[in-house]
């Protein structure tokens, strides 16, 4: 038993070793300290908590292509008049990626594909949303919370965007500087 006590000891701290990979794979994880910069003035409508982003320009949620990458930002408020978020830092402090089912809530009927269990003929899921959540702080603008970045994809090829698409989504508007 005592030879075998180091190898138990080493075992599990071994297990949480992380991989690392490129930036511009969708396994890349944006490490929590990283920077969003907000570089130009970007305003939230009245009456909703967030602006959106698509294309490297605002635009509104009616006018998204949900299957192209997209992202918005995030306040803590819902005010009656617009919100102005300025240019400024902000610190990443947390990173969830999250998936949901999505289902389209008409009455079309879609076909169904073979051995593709996220699709019925009753219109059942039919994509996966895959969701990048960066919670956002700066002590300047403490009503900012979250920049999300997403898309929709076929449930078979369904993957998060890497952070290559992230930047390319942001354009001009925010930038995001890796911690090193």
């Amino acid at each position: 038993m005592s030879k075998f006590l180091p190898l138990l000891v080493l075992l599990p701290i071994l297990a949480c070793k992380t991989q690392s990979y490129a930036e511009n794979s969708p396994y890349f994880r944006i490490p929590v300290g990283s920077t969003v910069e907000i570089r130009q003035v970007l305003t939230i409508p009245a009456n909703t908590a967030r602006v959106y982003i698509q294309y490297g320009k605002t635009t509104q949620y009616q006018n998204l292509d949900q299957y192209e990458a997209h992202c918005w930002v995030l306040s803590w408020k819902v005010l009656p008049e617009n919100q102005t978020i300025k240019p400024g830092n902000f610190i990443v402090t947390r990173l969830r990626e999250l998936e949901d089912l999505v289902r389209y809530k008409n009455n079309m009927q879609f076909v169904r594909t073979q051995n593709n269990p996220y699709q019925n003929i009753n219109g059942g899921v039919t994509a996966v949303e895959y969701k990048t959540e960066l919670t956002i702080h700066s002590s300047e603008q403490p009503d900012i919370r979250k920049l999300v970045c997403n898309h929709w994809e076929d449930p078979s090829d369904a993957r998060h965007l890497s952070l290559a698409e992230i930047r390319t989504t942001l354009g001009d508007l925010i930038t995001i500087k890796l911690k090193n």
